[in-house]
């Protein structure tokens, strides 16, 4: 029995995942204008956003700057300071 709850936190963090990838890659492409400028004030506070939800349904801190890792294009990643994730506490 305890096996089958472990899995299903499993399945529903991986869910999560899903669901936080999508959000991070939706709020980059709403902040990116049409000629490839960034809106970085706005980015932090969608990705802020996002990494207080995260932490709420019980995403760990790594694995969401993991999905900003993967989800952010490179130039973005560096110079985003802080995605505020720290401070959902």
């Amino acid at each position: 029995m305890k096996g089958l709850n472990i899995m299903d936190r499993e399945s529903f963090l991986e869910t999560v995942r899903k669901q936080i990838a999508e959000e991070i890659h939706e709020a980059y492409m709403s902040c990116e204008s049409a000629t490839g400028d960034v809106d970085f004030d706005l980015l932090r506070k969608k990705i802020s956003k996002i990494g207080k939800a995260a932490k709420v349904q019980g995403l760990a801190e790594k694995d969401f700057e993991d999905l900003l890792g993967s989800e952010l294009p490179q130039k973005v990643k560096y110079t985003l300071d802080s995605c505020e994730y720290k401070k959902a506490s």
